[in-house]
Formats: structure tokens, sequence, C-alpha cells
């Protein structure tokens, strides 16, 4: 097997770290290098969609429950499948498989003018449950909350724990959800 040794400039870190091992790379990341390397170490706190199942998250659902993961698999359009809640009560649960820091949530849905008709609630054990998604009268308050016909946006002026978010709808008529988001680390 032949091995191939990357030369470019942009790679010497990555030389350094295969032929030195993590300690070499420790005492290079202290080395100057010029700007035009654009070299960017990820951390653990870049934001994603920590509700993707791609994430390690699971949905389920009280009604429907086989419709659940439907709200955590990307697509935001409303043609894709969806989840639908249709009495007072009916919920799905977004379990993000450990405690994240939630920047920002956002909410595909069938109706999104009417925002009685839906509760969105944060938690960190499952038990005790935070309302959310409101630009008041909530336990935690939208900074910026941005609705139209097919999706709300709530964003927060500091990270939210939580290791699960429910959506409930509050009517007994259709509502569908396409996609819920929630952006953090």
């Amino acid at each position: 097997m032949q091995t191939k040794h990357l030369t470019s400039s942009k790679f010497s870190w990555l030389n350094a770290f295969f032929s030195m091992g993590i300690f070499g790379l420790l005492l290079l990341s202290g080395c100057g290098g010029s700007e035009s390397e654009d070299i960017v170490f990820l951390s653990s706190n870049n934001d994603i969609n920590v509700a993707l199942v791609s994430s390690e998250a699971s949905a389920t659902a009280d009604y429907d429950p086989a419709s659940a993961p439907n709200v955590n698999d990307g697509f935001t359009e409303p043609t894709s499948d969806f989840w639908s809640g249709i009495a007072s009560g009916d919920s799905v649960t977004i379990d993000f498989g450990k405690i994240r820091y939630l920047k920002e949530i956002e909410i595909f849905t069938n109706n999104n003018t009417n925002q009685t008709n839906k509760r969105i609630e944060i938690s960190t054990d499952n038990s005790n449950w935070s309302s959310t998604v409101q630009s008041s009268g909530g336990d935690i308050i939208c900074t910026s909350l941005v609705t139209n016909t097919s999706s709300i946006k709530c964003s927060y002026s500091s990270r939210q724990q939580a290791r699960y978010l429910k959506f409930t709808t509050l009517t007994t008529s259709l509502l569908s959800v396409f996609e819920i988001q929630a952006i953090g680390y």
C-alpha cells in the first residue's frame, strides 16, 4: 500500500499530527502561521440542528407514533411526510439523547397563524417542562419570534438547556408538524 503525503502548507498541521501524534500537534498549535492558511479547528460547541436523527435524536408521540420520526428527518417542505395531532393534548416529543444548549427553535407546521392552538415546551428530565416559543407569557421568552404561515422561529438571548422538546396540540382541528429544528450544541 502506497502512502500519499500532503505537501500543501494548508495541510502541514495534518502531516504533523499523523507523524508526531497528538502531543506533537499540541506543540505545533502554538507555532505561528500565515493568515492565508485558513485553518479552522472544530470545537464541540459548533451549532447544528440537534433535533435531527443524524444528531442522535429520536422522536416519539402519544398519538400516531409511527409518524413521529417525520418531525426530525430534515425535510421542512409542506409536501414532506409529517406528524399530526387531531385532538387537544396530542403531542410529539424529541429526545436529543443528552443535554443540549439551544439558541433557536423553528417548527414547520400547516398552521402558524393561531399561536393559541399549540404549546411548545423544553425539559432537561422529561418531567419538569418550561413553555417557550412565545413572545410573552411563557416560562422562556423568545427575544426574536418570527411567524409566517408555514413556520414559527424562536431565538433566545442566552442558551437554553434541554434534552427534550415537546410540541402539543391545543385544538381539535388537524395540526400537522413537518419538521422541528433545534439549533444548538
